[in-house]
């Protein structure tokens, strides 16, 4: 059973509102209109009458909330005091991915750093895209995997660069694009990209251009809060968008393929932090990822 399925179940049971929950959850609506009917089918039975007009509860699905909030309450309960005992003991180092996930040189850096330092645990965890350097902030991450530039951020520091990620594009399964395996900057003017809703400095350019290198507009058609529902958006033929390569360690759809784009340049990737921190522990996995990152281009210029 999915948790992610059984919490958005539990706040449309909730708010009886397919928009207001999905605002609760982060997602669009599509997507928690689709994870609702997949739990329906899990559970082998309707859990809501929809109407045009309201949205209620079916006998089972009362049943089903009634069992499964408090269940769910004392499990959100456990995961929190458990996140609060390994920040008290400091075996458990948080590293938040915003925007990017270092892809190999990070698995290799937290390889290395379990190794020097046993009973140590890594987890990893997203940002919200509306919000990147707020759990950091907020001290429930150590450290971020960030793209460059970070922008201004005056509180956080740029540590070492650990990759350079490659630029993909995110187009319609069956797509032209997707059929020829790579795509440009010129094709974005046709096709359209998305706009995050709240977006922070730096975040949303220069990572998508507004302009292509002829001077054509890139036109932003759609709104999103998050990588779901972006990927829901373009899946749906409403336009597409460039993402970081690493970030499809997190997101894929069925409905969206991804595509280089040959003339968009990649972006570097680098561990930030609190500025002035002295955290033994964030020192330790940066000089990691450091050594990790002088391996790869020592062994690359041996090859080449």
């Amino acid at each position: 059973m999915d948790v992610g399925e059984i919490e958005v179940f539990l706040a449309v049971a909730e708010n009886l509102h397919f928009g207001r929950a999905a605002e609760k959850v982060g997602l669009s609506q599509s997507r928690v209109s689709q994870l609702v009917r997949t739990f329906e089918r899990r559970i082998g039975g309707t859990l809501f009458e929809r109407t045009s007009r309201s949205v209620a509860l079916t006998p089972l699905g009362a049943r089903l909330r009634d069992g499964l909030a408090p269940t769910y309450a004392q499990l959100l309960a456990v995961l929190e005091e458990s996140r609060r005992e390994a920040a008290r003991t400091g075996e458990v180092l948080r590293v938040g991915c915003a925007g990017a996930t270092g892809g190999a040189i990070l698995d290799a850096a937290i390889e290395a750093y379990r190794a020097e330092r046993p009973g140590r645990e890594v987890v990893l965890s997203e940002t919200p895209l509306d919000d990147p350097y707020g759990p950091l902030r907020r001290k429930e991450v150590d450290l971020l995997v960030a793209r460059l530039p970070v922008g201004d951020v005056p509180d956080v520091a740029v540590g070492p660069v650990i990759g350079t990620d490659e630029r993909l594009l995110a187009v319609p399964a069956g797509h032209p694009l997707a059929e020829r395996g790579s795509a440009s900057v010129e094709d974005l003017a046709e096709l359209g990209v998305f706009s995050l809703r709240s977006s922070p400095t730096g975040l949303t350019c220069p990572f998508v251009p507004l302009h292509t290198p002829s001077g054509r507009l890139i036109p932003r058609r759609h709104v999103f809060s998050s990588y779901t529902e972006m990927l829901e958006l373009v899946a749906r033929h409403k336009g597409a968008h460039p993402v970081a390569a690493s970030l499809l360690r997190f997101h894929k759809h069925p409905g969206v393929a991804f595509v280089p784009v040959r003339d968009l340049a990649p972006v570097d990737v680098a561990l930030v932090w609190p500025a002035g921190a002295r955290h033994a522990d964030v020192r330790a996995f940066a000089e990691a990822a450091a050594r990790a990152r002088a391996a790869v281009d020592h062994s690359d210029a041996a090859d080449g």
